[in-house]
């Protein structure tokens, strides 16, 4: 008769426990894992997003020590991550969905940085490194202005030296070059006359 109920007990404990379910993490406003906040947060374009990140990721290297950009939004850094912190690689997947109605970010597996936007128009979006997290991330249901997630996005991050200059960035460094190889070229002609 007991090993009747201890297999029971088994097969019932069997039943009720989740079968290949993941780990959940659970993000909240004070974690350590939260890098920062951009207001507003509204763009839907993913390069604005990861651009988003990568201004934070700047003002965690003391890059840019401003708390605004040009286009108006202001950053808010929460946690420099003691400088570890890396930029995002466009080039690798980035993954889109809506917040489930559980707080629920799905499998974030094998992803660096989850941004969250709450409240869309008058929004703001928050930028968590989730470096090394397996499994779901739950999110607060609302931002400390009481208004609710409705998107997310995953990146990855860049592999470490290869990050290379904006267009505009490179546009002005082959001007200047070419600026100096015709001084040089004239300072030449001159000397030869």
């Amino acid at each position: 008769m007991k090993n009747l109920k201890l297999k029971i007990a088994a097969l019932v404990l069997a039943a009720i426990t989740p079968v290949g379910s993941y780990a959940v993490t659970i993000i909240n406003w004070s974690s350590t894992l939260l890098v920062g906040q951009v207001a507003p947060g509204t763009s839907t374009a993913t390069a604005d997003n990861a651009a988003y990140v990568d201004s934070l990721v700047d003002r965690s290297h003391s890059i840019n020590p401003s708390p605004y950009d040009l286009s108006g939004n202001a950053y808010t850094l929460f946690n420099t991550q003691a400088g570890t912190l890396k930029y995002v690689d466009l080039s690798q997947s980035v993954f889109t969905g809506a917040v489930g109605g559980d707080n629920l970010v799905p499998n974030v597996t094998g992803y660096e940085y989850l941004v969250v936007k709450y409240d869309g128009a008058n929004g703001e979006a928050y930028v968590i490194n989730i470096r090394g997290i397996t499994g779901d991330v739950q999110v607060p249901a609302t931002d400390p202005r009481k208004n609710t997630h409705n998107r997310y996005l995953l990146f990855n991050d860049i592999t470490p030296g290869t990050r290379v200059p904006d267009g505009g960035s490179t546009a002005i460094l082959l001007g200047l070059g070419i600026v100096g190889a015709g001084l040089l070229r004239r300072r030449n002609q001159d000397t030869q006359s």
